[in-house]
């Protein structure tokens, strides 16, 4: 549901637009920035997307490194807003 190329846009409704800014892969999982645009108001909102990949469906990290290099990273950015936090399906 977000742009996965640099410098690609989708439409999230019809009146918010999703810009992917940067995309950054680390070990264990993938950072992307990207910008939310109220096309009605103009009003642009920079988002840090973290998304962790190194945790399987129905079971466990098998690195638990790289899930505490993960969290320390949220850590870092939260600083600049609240976290939402959810699976890999986005339902959970």
């Amino acid at each position: 549901y977000w742009p996965s190329i640099l410098g690609t846009t989708t439409m999230a409704n019809e009146r918010l637009r999703l810009a992917l800014l940067r995309m950054q892969q680390l070990k264990g999982f993938v950072v992307r920035v990207m910008a939310l645009e109220d096309i009605q108001t103009g009003e642009v909102r920079h988002i840090s997307h973290l998304n962790f990949t190194a945790w399987p469906d129905h079971d466990t990290p098998s690195h638990p490194e790289d899930l505490l290099t993960f969290i320390s990273y949220m850590r870092h950015i939260r600083r600049s807003g609240p976290v939402i936090t959810h699976c890999s399906a986005g339902a959970g």
